[in-house]
């Protein structure tokens, strides 16, 4: 994922663009622009730059989706 932020070792940061977080939830980018009017969690590097901590991202659907189990 080329839009996944990587630190100065070389490990990943989990910060993500607003298109690589709608690639890996599977939803368009306006679906994430909904979330953020929503609450979702974003780091605002400037007027048109935002990026999304995975954990953070992770942890706030967790409490405002409804999970759905199949089986």
């Amino acid at each position: 994922m080329s839009e996944l932020l990587v630190g100065a070792t070389g490990s990943q940061s989990g910060l993500m663009t607003k298109r690589a977080l709608a690639n890996f939830l599977g939803v368009s980018t306006r679906t994430i622009e909904v979330y953020q009017q929503r609450g979702l969690p974003y780091y605002r590097l400037g007027p048109r730059r935002n990026r999304y901590d995975l954990g953070a991202v992770r942890a706030w659907l967790e409490h405002h989706c409804r999970a759905v189990r199949i089986g």
